[in-house]
């Protein structure tokens, strides 16, 4: 390492306490926001999640008024064994990554065992780190490039009908939802990819993204120090645990209700 690295290296605080605003107010800042934006998160969706299924017990929910005379493809071959290999990442980092942020568990213990111990915990969060990041490579590739099949130019298809990009219209569909929901107005029609599915979506790029790029500070110290202080390992490391322990949450509770426990 160059002097400069070691430099920048010593500024890491190995033992950095992040909830101590006095010593540390930029980690302390951090956490609470991560902390707080997350409680707010689930407590949004969670009433949301409340409030259809009160409606969905009440009153049979249906796509139409009618019985629908064909069926509606949602995941085609490749997409399903590509959301069952970012599943199995998923599962994966989140397993091997607990002991990390609860070591002093008992079960963790047991944890590790089936795991081989820590130095292969932490191989394998590694190599689904790698995979995960591969899938969503490849998803951007597929969904920029690889998808032409309708031979419609980018531009039509970031901002068409079958774009996941957030709009106006988006606003007013959750709008209605609230009304449908306090039984002040009919059921909205929801396009293809509905504010639930572009919020699903657009959380999993940024908080993938953070993770991932957190993840890199933390895999390569020794490199990222020849450039950046070492403080902002710590910041890494923060980043890293509670945006990863919030992306958990909203998976099991949230997304999983979204998209597979409802009866439509």
């Amino acid at each position: 390492m160059s002097a400069s690295g070691r430099e920048n290296f010593v500024a890491y605080h190995p033992h950095a306490d992040f909830r101590d605003g006095h010593e540390h107010p930029a980690l302390c800042l951090i956490w609470r926001f991560t902390l707080i934006f997350g409680a707010i998160l689930l407590a949004i969706w969670g009433l949301h999640w409340v409030a259809w299924l009160n409606r969905d017990l009440r009153k049979r929910s249906t796509l139409s008024g009618e019985r629908l005379s064909h069926a509606i493809l949602r995941f085609k071959t490749l997409h399903c064994w590509t959301h069952l290999l970012a599943t199995v990442c998923v599962l994966g980092l989140t397993l091997t990554g607990l002991p990390l942020k609860f070591g002093r568990q008992p079960w963790i213990v047991a944890l590790m065992v089936l795991f081989g111990g820590p130095d292969s915990a932490a191989f394998l969060h590694r190599l689904f780190a790698v995979f995960l990041v591969g899938i969503v490579l490849f998803h951007g590739i597929y969904v920029l490039i690889l998808r032409g099949d309708r031979k419609q130019p980018l531009l039509k298809r970031i901002s068409g009908p079958d774009s996941l990009l957030p709009t106006i219209g988006d606003v007013r569909q959750f709008a209605g939802v609230l009304r449908w929901f306090a039984g002040r107005g009919p059921r909205p029609d929801l396009n293809r990819w509905s504010y639930r599915e572009k919020f699903d979506y657009w959380a999993v790029v940024i908080t993938v993204g953070a993770i991932a790029l957190s993840g890199v500070f933390l895999w390569f110290p020794t490199f990222f120090a020849r450039f950046l202080s070492g403080y902002w390992f710590n910041v890494a490391m923060v980043v890293h645990s509670y945006v990863g322990l919030m992306a958990m949450g909203f998976t099991l509770m949230i997304h999983l209700f979204n998209t597979s426990l409802r009866k439509e």
